[in-house]
């Protein structure tokens, strides 16, 4: 076949190139092996000691990831490796290095001119892994060595304080705080390193921040929550203590209008820190103050006491915690439900499963709360009273504790229902469009119990019936 020569010299630069891949895959390959002998081999030859491996990582960067000191003098040595290549992740051999080598392997890459900034594409510094993975060497040699402490990263904005706070690493924070680390920066979320120090339930740590100018009532600024209420709703009273007793507010509102102790009785089955708040003067009848109309399917919080969620979760401990600090059961919402119709299941979704665990606590409430002289006919939201609810869930204890109060059978609903046309999964007229709120569960042991207990027969009480299918109505 006939080549001209300028298809002669392209087909020969192609060879070369070929070569040279090949001779750096191997160089590549030796220094993964740690084959010494076979690197300086190479070398003498003129294999070009950064060319890549596929994904762009170089030969150094290996021998760092094997912390093979001596294979990484060989190379920056005798093969002038450059030392700040990066492969297509942005990882240099000192990022590596970081994450997992001897502090000499790191100290020969700075000393080389290494770059203690130079991040992953994603904006993660060397600094930012060694302290994730709590290397304090490591991170002391990088900060001697000029790199920044308060980088942060391109996804999340967090910095290597919220990392080694969040890893629970405490002589790395305490490190970094030395070397001028903001200790009040704030991720993109608004998360602060307290914050993180915080969700991991880590007194200690929370208290060298603090000690370090960490502001102790900073809040995010979506959401407006402080770290007392991260601490609260993660239940960690040990941090709650070191926060409260550098000046927390145990009173803070967040942006969705709920206080401090909402969070606690929310997210905490254990009555713990509900105490430890409330020893501390914690309002037990803050209200929720909501700046916006809640647009949910269920009970709006507008003006819910910690208490009244308290009941809504079968928060049993809490309720009795706040019953015990002046909590007052009479409270209603913005729109008149009692802690009453909680209990008794106002808040929980139709189709909700409920342990029978929950169910009891639930029922414990109630006879509590009925005990305390409660209302036991009001109508609050949808016009439900704590019977409307109670059917709705087939909580037949509560229904007797109810009735044996003095609650009424044919009380109708904002949907013209009675407590015996739910326990049917009864269509009323009244429920128009809304399928959110249509009961779906025939209930018969619900139904008998009523009828047992006085209720007027659905052909006598007046409920205007769309449809039904189940419970003999069609």
């Amino acid at each position: 076949m006939f080549i001209n020569s300028r298809g002669y010299v392209a087909t020969t630069l192609l060879a070369i190139s070929l070569c040279a891949v090949a001779d750096a895959g191997q160089l590549i390959e030796a220094v993964k092996s740690g084959d010494a002998d076979a690197v300086g081999q190479l070398l003498d030859r003129g294999v070009d000691v950064d060319r890549p491996a596929a994904d762009g990582t170089s030969a150094l960067a290996h021998a760092a990831y094997r912390n093979d000191l001596a294979m990484l003098e060989l190379l920056l040595f005798k093969g002038e490796a450059r030392v700040n290549t990066a492969n297509d992740y942005g990882a240099t051999a000192l990022y590596v290095a970081a994450a997992n080598a001897d502090t000499d392997l790191i100290e020969r890459l700075l000393r080389a001119g290494g770059d203690p900034d130079a991040g992953l594409l994603s904006g993660e510094t060397p600094l930012m892994i060694a302290a994730d993975r709590g290397r304090l060497a490591a991170v002391r040699l990088l900060l001697e060595h000029g790199a920044d402490p308060n980088a942060q990263e391109a996804s999340g904005g967090q910095t290597a304080l919220m990392w080694a706070a969040a890893e629970q690493h405490p002589d790395v924070v305490h490190l970094l705080i030395e070397h001028k680390a903001d200790v009040n920066a704030q991720s993109n979320s608004g998360f602060t390193a307290l914050m993180f120090a915080t969700r991991q339930g880590d007194a200690a740590i929370a208290d060298i921040l603090i000690n370090g100018g960490a502001r102790v009532n900073a809040s995010m600024t979506r959401s407006g929550l402080t770290p007392l209420m991260i601490a609260a709703m993660g239940g960690f009273k040990d941090v709650a203590v070191v926060l409260l007793n550098r000046g927390a507010d145990v009173d803070a509102i967040d942006t969705s209008g709920k206080s401090v102790l909402h969070h606690a009785v929310t997210y905490t089955p254990s009555a713990a820190i509900v105490s430890e708040l409330l020893a501390r003067e914690a309002n037990p009848n803050i209200r929720v103050k909501s700046p916006k109309a809640y647009d949910g399917n269920r009970i709006d919080p507008q003006g819910a006491t910690p208490l009244l969620l308290a009941a809504g979760l079968s928060n049993l401990a809490a309720v009795t915690a706040l019953l015990e600090a002046g909590g007052d059961p009479h409270i209603p919402t913005a729109l008149n439900t009692t802690a009453l119709m909680m209990a008794a299941g106002a808040n929980v979704g139709i189709a909700a499963a409920v342990s029978d665990v929950e169910i009891e606590k639930a029922t414990q409430i109630a006879r509590l709360l009925l005990n305390l002289d409660m209302d036991v006919n009001a109508a609050g939201q949808y016009g439900w009273t704590a019977l409307h609810a109670a059917a709705y869930h087939g909580r037949n204890e509560i229904i007797k504790e109810l009735i044996a109060h003095g609650a009424k059978t044919e009380t109708l609903d904002g949907f013209g229902q009675t407590a015996l046309s739910i326990s049917h999964a009864i269509v009323t007229e009244g429920m128009g469009d809304d399928y959110s709120h249509t009961p779906r569960t025939y209930r018969k042991e619900t139904a008998d119990l009523l009828l047992m207990l006085g209720a007027t027969p659905l052909e006598q009480s007046g409920v205007k019936i769309v449809t039904a299918r189940v419970g003999g109505y069609q």
